[in-house]
Parts: structure tokens; sequence; C-alpha cells
């Protein structure tokens, strides 16, 4: 082959080679744009959000976040600033918006949102300030203890001591099903006492569920809405979390009732044979029956990983004392 053959050879390869090239790079930049135009159109169409025809068209004090017509993710405005705007009032308690119509299910929740699903939460300041002051309290306190208590104390024996105490939960849920006259549920709960506190050892063991009898309780605050009281209020209680003003005053009259019927057995039990002193025991039962109830679960405050959690677990107890109530 001449020498003139071979460069006639070489240079058309390299004309084939760099139009394949050429090609190929065109190629992957349509690609490259088709992507990225996807990705902004999932973008944007992640989160929307719609605004009213009302006040809040001028922008906002410098101290409140300003959010424009547009993608909350993206940050993506318009290119002519004609947009109405919405506030956003936010704390280390979650984030308030105004004037929202429309939001993304997974997105802000606003107290506007929260009128529609009949939530009354006319204290919502105290109650997101006593949610946070339970979050600090169960992460720095409640929780590495009942760890540490967990750690120490075999679980037979937790459950044994919350089978014990339980016991005395169905006598508040046999005075309630009287009350509402529901005849099977009071025969249930007497049934589970009698045959706990006899077969069951006092009620260290759930013998009652084996044989059929299984634990339905009924609360005050059930009686008061099966008689048509209002929930009031929501409410979150010191230590103990979500309730309602309903709610709270049931767990009053539960929490006396079910004393009642401890105190006779703890006078008998404890303090008449000399087991336990009583005022000592009166401090210290309190205590240990907190940490073995927090001790027998996991669930730990922030585990939604979300800023609105307390919306969440407002609207969740709602709906699960709903669900309560009717049955």
């Amino acid at each position: 082959m001449t020498r003139k053959n071979k460069l006639l050879i070489f240079g058309t390869m390299l004309i084939i080679a760099t139009v394949g090239q050429a090609k190929a790079k065109n190629l992957k930049n349509e690609n490259t744009a088709v992507f990225i135009e996807e990705n902004e159109k999932e973008a944007n169409d992640d989160i929307f959000i719609e605004f009213t025809e009302e006040k809040n068209e001028k922008a906002p004090d410098k101290n409140i976040d300003v959010v424009s017509y547009t993608n909350l993710k993206t940050n993506k405005k318009n290119k002519k600033d004609e947009n109405k705007y919405v506030a956003f009032e936010q704390d280390n308690y979650g984030i308030l918006a105004a004037n929202l119509e429309e939001l993304d299910e997974d997105y802000i929740v606003s107290s506007q949102v929260f009128e529609l699903t009949g939530i009354k939460d006319s204290l919502e300041p105290l109650n997101r300030r006593m949610y946070a002051f339970n979050t600090q309290l169960d992460r720095k306190v409640l929780y590495p203890v009942s760890r540490v208590y967990s750690a120490v104390i075999p679980k037979p024996v937790r459950k044994g001591i919350s089978n014990f105490y339980n016991n005395f939960k169905e006598i508040p849920t046999f005075v309630n099903s009287v009350l509402q006259l529901k005849p099977g549920k009071a025969a249930n709960a007497l049934g589970r006492f009698v045959v706990n506190s006899t077969a069951g050892l006092l009620g260290v063991t759930d013998v009652a569920k084996n044989i059929g009898l299984k634990s339905d309780p009924e609360t005050m605050g059930d009686t008061l809405g099966h008689y048509g009281i209002k929930t009031g209020s929501f409410l979150i209680l010191p230590a103990l979390g979500p309730s309602t003003v309903r709610d709270a005053v049931g767990t009053a009259a539960d929490t006396a009732i079910e004393g009642a019927a401890r105190g006779v057995a703890e006078e008998k039990l404890f303090f008449d044979t000399g087991v336990f002193d009583k005022n000592v025991y009166g401090f210290t039962r309190p205590v240990v029956t907190g940490l073995n109830a927090r001790s027998m679960f996991n669930l730990r405050y922030g585990d939604l990983n979300s800023p609105f959690e307390y919306d969440f677990v407002k609207a969740l107890y709602y709906n699960y004392r709903k669900i309560q109530v009717a049955k």
C-alpha cells in the first residue's frame, strides 16, 4: 500500500471519528437537557403553593421569611417580581403560615388547615411550649434513665410490675362501662379483675387474656364523650403528653377511682405486712411505675424527624380518641 493511500485511509477514519464524536456529544447534550428539564419539572411539581387573593400582597417585615409564588425547595423565583407573598413565622415549634390556600401533603401544616379537620387548639402557644418541654424531659431524663432501668430489671419482672398496676385500671373501666350502659364490657372488666387478682397472682400475670377476657378499656373521657360532652381544646400535659380538656378531666376522675381501689390493696399487701414503708412507697411508686411504663416502648420524641411533629401528634390523637369514644 502506497504512502498516499495510507494517508487517504487515515484521513477518512479521522473524519468519521470526528463526526461520530460530534453526534455523540450532541446526543449527550440532548439527553442532559432532557434530564435537567425533567428534574426541574419534578422539582416544580413537588411542592407548590397557591395563595389567597387577600392580604399580604406586600412584602412582610424583614424578620419574617418571604417566599414568592414559586417552588419552595428549589427557591426558583419568577423573573418579574410581581408575585404575592406569604409570610412564614418559624420558631422551634414549627411553621405557621397565615394565608395558604393549598399545600402539599408532606409540607407545611398551618392553623388554617387544621380548622378544616375540626381540631380545636385554642391553647396552641402553650401546648407547643409544653410539647417542647416534654421533648427535652424525655430526651435528657426519662429515656436515658429508662434504658438503664431496662438493663438492670429483666423484662419479665417489668412486665409483671406493669400487669400488677394495670389490673387496677379494670375498676374505672367497670365503672365507666356501667355509666355508659354497656353491661358486656362491665362484666368483662370485672371478670378480668377477679381472675387476674386470684389466678393471676394479684395481677402479676394476665391469665384472663388466655381465657378470652381481653382488655377493653373505657375511660371517663369516653363516658363524657358518649353523652355528648365536647372535647374542648387540645391539651399537652406535662410528662403525660397529648390530651384534651375533656380527657384531662376524665383522667383525673379515673385516677381517683383507680387510686381508691389500689390503696385498699396496697394497705393490705404492703403496709399492714411491713413489706414497704408507707411514706417511702408513696414517693417511689410513681417514679418506678413511670420508668417501668417508659421502658416498655421505644418510641421517642422526634422519631418523625419532622418540624411538624406536634401537628401530626395532635391529628393522630384526635382521630384515635374519636375511634375510642365511638366504639
